[in-house]
């Protein structure tokens, strides 16, 4: 079976691409040809197929909005991707046409590369699924996240909240740009064209279903980890780690602000902070203001880290910590803490009070810092139980969230498909 599978970056920045790579292994494995469909940066993974991929927004080097430069050109491009690109979709067209899919698989698409990409796949008859990582069908700023609060204003499709309140960019033009481009995709009934939304969570279906999509459409497909790739560590060392992108959603200056209290206790004052992650310039220098505060050297941030020295730090760690704000959808660092046979306290919102239980680890009040202490204090006390928390940990992502099971839902998914289209 041929698979086009689209995603607007095709290198490694997070959790999505971290999903779009492995999956694209696990299917090729299986004897499927995956023929990708990004924009061409420098840090892309290379690829026959780069010779279809289109230009950026602005230059190869400038991957996130922060970074663009500010062009005529640029920003004509962007307005573009923002409704609906020519460009893009004559591309598309064009691949399409050379390898004749039998089936797309379409990750992050909005804003970078526009509905056009379903047009152009649904012209040619290729079945369209899609995979969200995000909320963006339901929130403008795709995270339910206003103001470091928990926001669902505009989850039954209103789009006057998200203008009000600056919530794309902080910015009211630009949330005024973003509201005019989801009402015209709407106008134009893009959304319309995808056959299957898939999920990670079921979390994120509940929430699809609350917004009013068609529960027929949405499948709660959990995403995996690669067990082979990962290899827990029997030699704990007195770490606690944190990994994943540094940005405010994730909350970790409620982090912090638990270790400095833990750190006040005697016992506990050889224990090491690991946050493992980059981030967006602005705030990777707010964060070093904030730990310089904490004026502790046993934070160390870590930055660039390749997947193996992820996983050697997660698997020498006691346990690991997600204190996210937003609600999380099935993030890949908890399940391969998991795999790592390290346990994880996590915050209760979104999918992860779904995936996080107290045989596994914990979760604690989102926001609270005092919790959060109290939680890793619970843990530290009592070694033998978060060694055993460990073993579960590992035996629970095989048996849950192993390449295999997620194959044959994902393959009886694309099968239904392919046979309705």
């Amino acid at each position: 079976m041929k698979i086009i599978l689209v995603n607007y970056r095709y290198f490694i920045s997070g959790g999505p691409e971290r999903y779009m790579f492995n999956v694209k292994t696990l299917l090729e494995e299986k004897g499927h040809t995956v023929i990708p469909f990004s924009i061409r940066y420098k840090q892309n993974q290379p690829t026959p197929w780069s010779r279809y991929f289109v230009p950026p927004l602005t230059s190869e080097d400038e991957v996130t909005f922060s970074d663009h430069s500010y062009t005529i050109k640029g920003f004509i491009r962007t307005l573009n991707r923002a409704f609906y690109s020519s460009e893009v979709y004559r591309s598309l067209k064009e691949l399409l046409m050379a390898t004749k899919p039998d089936v797309a698989l379409v990750l992050n698409y909005l804003k970078k590369l526009s509905p056009s990409v379903l047009v152009a796949l649904k012209e040619q008859k290729v079945p369209i699924i899609t995979r969200l990582s995000d909320f963006f069908m339901l929130c403008p700023e795709a995270h339910f996240l206003r103001q470091g609060c928990i926001c669902e204003k505009c989850i039954n499709g209103k789009l006057w909240p998200s203008v009000y309140h600056r919530c794309i960019k902080k910015s009211f033009g630009v949330s005024i740009i973003n509201a005019c481009s989801t009402h015209y995709h709407r106008k134009k009934k893009f959304f319309g064209l995808i056959d299957a939304f898939v999920t990670p969570s079921s979390f994120t279906k509940k929430k699809m279903i609350d917004g009013g999509w068609p529960q027929e459409k949405i499948f709660h497909i959990p995403t995996f980890v690669n067990l082979d790739s990962i290899k827990p560590r029997n030699d704990k060392k007195p770490m606690i780690s944190y990994v994943g992108r540094a940005h405010e959603i994730k909350g970790i200056e409620i982090l912090l602000d638990a270790f400095s209290l833990l750190k006040k206790d005697k016992a506990y004052r050889a224990i090491q902070l690991n946050i493992i992650g980059g981030g967006a310039k602005p705030y990777i220098d707010k964060l070093k203001k904030y730990i310089e505060r904490i004026n502790t050297s046993e934070i160390v941030c870590y930055d660039n880290l390749d997947f193996d020295r992820i996983t050697h730090l997660l698997s020498g760690s006691l346990f690991s910590v997600i204190p996210s704000l937003w609600y999380e959808n099935m993030p890949n660092t908890a399940l391969e803490s998991f795999a790592c046979g390290t346990p994880v306290i996590a915050s209760d919102l979104g999918s992860l009070p779904e995936i996080v239980n107290t045989t596994v680890g914990d979760t604690f009040t989102a926001g609270d810092v005092r919790d959060l202490y109290h939680k890793m204090v619970r843990l530290l006390e009592k070694p033998s139980v978060l060694q055993e928390m460990g073993i579960q940990a590992r035996k629970y992502v095989e048996n849950n969230y192993n390449p295999q099971l997620h194959y044959d839902r994902l393959s009886r998914l694309i099968t239904k498909i392919i046979h309705e289209s």
